[in-house]
């Protein structure tokens, strides 16, 4: 846990911010740019309940694990302060949850949560709460969607980034051969084409990150974790070899992950997350996320799914990154992708096999 008096780096970061940035009055406006390190959050919380089991609780939800990852990884990095030396400097942390207990002023749990409040492309969390107690019941029933929030947030981002900053390569090839656009980061330039489809890698030696587009015949088949999978170890059997001849890439059978993804203006999207490893040879494997949903003519099946290779070191913010890339999958109609999509998805809770 980082205190106060170790946010040397982030005030002075800050603090060069302000000398370029201006603000404009009224309605807490600015324009000034949000400041922090991807999933990082700021909790703002009374000190002495920061030190109770009430902090303990809101601090073990901001770090929930990273679900279907091959070493734990925990979701926030979370950094505190008190109410009191919240100040103006830190109003700019582009992640920031307020904790408010006051049994005067409030009667039951709410949350609020509000964009841009003191910087652009920040997301501020407020939960109001009469007591400690409340709010540990409130993590234990509520948590996890109190979490998403910022995980939305963190995807959001990397969204909004990748809508200026993309590998043109690799849209053409998804338009040409899937029939989609994609909007993969702009490293992600070397490519194999199959047949219906697409291998896309930055081919990196270290933080690789390879993204796979294909489409299938549809016959109304569930879109479950064994059908998905069955499908996905078909075509990286043929289309992803590893680097000793006769290997290729599989799905582990370590761990799975499913649950419902719904973007506005698609069709509903199943999201598959597991490990991905070597069969036949070789050692490498780490983790994977997929989307796949039925066209709208409900007679082909489009997968797209992004997956990474990071040994021995954190895969969650490069992991995030191509994740990001996974909404950006249209159809080739709609040129412009409109990131503030991944801001209002909305998704159900993991199934895991």
């Amino acid at each position: 846990m980082k205190s106060l008096y170790q946010l040397t780096a982030l005030f002075a970061a800050l603090l060069a911010l302000l000398a370029v940035s201006s603000c404009s009055g009224g309605g807490g406006s600015t324009f000034t740019q949000a400041s922090g390190k991807p999933n990082e959050v700021m909790l703002v919380m009374d000190r002495d309940y920061l030190a109770d089991s009430v902090g303990t609780a809101v601090k073990a939800m901001l770090r929930s694990y990273v679900p279907a990852m091959p070493q734990v990884e925990e979701q926030m990095d979370v950094t505190t302060v008190d109410p009191k030396d919240f100040d103006t400097f830190l109003r700019y942390v582009r992640n920031i949850l307020i904790v408010d207990i006051d049994a005067e002023r409030y009667t039951q749990n709410s949350v609020k949560f509000a964009y841009d409040q003191w910087a652009h492309g920040q997301i501020v969390v407020t939960i109001q709460s009469p007591s400690p107690d409340s709010v540990c019941y409130l993590m234990a029933d509520r948590g996890r969607a109190v979490l998403n929030l910022f995980v939305r947030h963190e995807l959001a981002v990397q969204a909004s980034n990748l809508v200026k900053n993309f590998s043109r390569t690799a849209d053409q090839l998804a338009v040409k051969h899937i029939g989609y656009h994609l909007n993969a980061p702009e490293d992600i330039v070397s490519y194999k084409v199959g047949k219906n489809c697409l291998w896309l890698s930055n081919n990196a030696m270290r933080r690789r990150t390879d993204m796979l587009l294909y489409k299938l015949p549809y016959h109304g088949e569930a879109l479950t974790a064994p059908y998905l999978v069955a499908l996905r170890d078909s075509v990286l059997a043929v289309n992803v070899p590893g680097p000793i001849e006769g290997s290729h890439a599989v799905t582990a059978p370590h761990i799975l992950m499913t649950r419902q993804v719904a973007i506005e203006g698609q069709p509903m999207r199943t999201e598959l997350r597991g490990l991905w490893e070597l069969r036949g040879g070789g050692a490498m494997g780490g983790p994977f996320v997929q989307h796949a949903f039925v066209t709208p003519s409900g007679d082909e099946l489009i997968v797209a799914e992004a997956f990474v290779y990071n040994p021995n070191e954190a895969k969650r913010d490069v992991m995030q990154q191509v994740e990001a890339a996974l909404f950006s999958v249209r159809a080739d109609t709609v040129e412009q992708w409109d990131a503030d999509q991944v801001a209002q998805a909305r998704w159900t809770a993991y199934t895991t096999y």
